[in-house]
């Protein structure tokens, strides 16, 4: 077994687990068994980048600083990711289910096959991000920009309410206004998916 020691802050990195050790507090970590918001950003203050596999769901990583972090096939379903800088982050395989990314920075991120249904992803910054093959269903993309670089519409239209406002409107109306969304959706799925067509299509052009 392979093991790495830093004297001045008492680190030990093995194949299968990391100790560290500030003062009276000592956290002892299986490799892949990272549970806790506080053991990931511990773990990369301290050099590691790779915690493929993290249980993180619901975890609050806010304001977080993971450039280049390995987080593939982790589990960050809900978890509180707002500004957080996630720039050439992998992310492939991750479920990021019901996620909250608002703001985050996640140029060059690895996203391919993640799980990203219900997330939300407005204001992200998803240049040169790879999207290729991910579940996008449910996603709120107002203000995002795309890996494309495009940018998506601030608002995103809202539903209909029958009120005091809205009562006027005619049957043909209300269902004028819903076709009118669901372009406005079926726009933003092909702006998506040619991008990651053009993403898949540089390689060959290259040879």
């Amino acid at each position: 077994m392979v093991a790495l020691r830093c004297v001045s802050c008492r680190y030990i990195k093995t194949y299968s687990e990391f100790e560290m050790s500030k003062g009276d507090v000592s956290v002892s970590v299986p490799a892949g068994e990272i549970t806790t918001a506080q053991h990931l950003i511990d773990g990369y203050a301290h050099g590691d980048r790779d915690f493929e596999g993290a249980k993180l769901s619901e975890a609050d990583l806010h304001n977080a600083i993971l450039r280049g972090v390995n987080l593939s096939e982790a589990l960050l379903d809900r978890a509180l990711l707002t500004r957080t800088d996630l720039r050439g982050a992998d992310l492939s395989w991750a479920d990021l289910s019901g996620a909250n990314l608002g703001g985050a920075d996640l140029r060059g991120a690895i996203l391919t096959r993640a799980d990203l249904s219900g997330a939300d992803l407005r204001h992200a910054n998803l240049l040169r991000a790879d999207v290729s093959l991910a579940t996008l269903d449910g996603v709120q993309w107002a203000g995002a920009i795309a890996p494309d670089g495009s940018v998506y519409p601030a608002l995103e239209a809202t539903n209909v309410t029958v009120s005091a406002t809205s009562e006027g409107l005619t049957s043909g109306d209300r269902d004028a206004e819903t076709l009118r969304r669901e372009l406005a959706k079926a726009r933003k799925q092909v702006a998506l998916l040619e991008s990651q067509l053009q993403q898949l299509n540089e390689p060959l052009e290259s040879l």
